[in-house]
């Protein structure tokens, strides 16, 4: 019995250690080098990063112009993220997917304490937006939502959804 126990222990130990590695390995600090917009950055090596969870109001860009549109909410989205982000030295996190189908990184970022996904959601400048396979926080997101949902924060204050 004593063996046996043994062997579960070891294994647990070989997988805890294998899991704690692949978590240090599937982060890096960058510098924010310019926000896009309130859920996308670019990073150092121009590197374009998509928050992984949320989706925050889009600007749209004209085409034959340049300029610039705002959906309801997106200039504040926008301004909130560059308060947290840019210019910044902030930790990438990987979920599942490396990237997007545009080529985008997806990742959570922190800067400092901050955890950017979260705290985006929470104070209403973005969405929860779970897509599959990327689900570590998905709850955690539609928590914050509802939160913000419920208080009339942000963008719940001001856009009909």
């Amino acid at each position: 019995m004593k063996i046996i126990a043994a062997i579960f222990v070891g294994i647990f130990l070989v997988l805890y250690a294998g899991l704690n590695w692949d978590n240090q390995k599937s982060s890096e600090q960058v510098k924010v080098e310019y926000v896009i917009d309130g859920d996308t950055i670019i990073v150092e090596g121009k590197r374009k990063v998509r928050y992984i969870g949320v989706d925050a109001p889009e600007i749209i860009y004209a085409t034959n112009t340049g300029d610039k549109s705002y959906r309801c909410f997106a200039k504040e989205s926008l301004i909130a993220n560059e308060k947290i982000v840019e210019g910044k030295t902030v930790k990438l996190v990987k979920d599942v997917s490396d990237k997007d189908k545009y080529g985008r990184l997806l990742r959570y970022v922190y800067s400092g304490d901050i955890f950017v996904n979260e705290y985006l959601v929470k104070n209403g400048f973005a969405v929860s937006e779970p897509i599959f396979p990327n689900l570590e926080y998905s709850r955690l997101f539609y928590n914050s939502q509802k939160m913000a949902s419920d208080k009339k924060i942000g963008l719940w204050s001001k856009c009909a959804k």
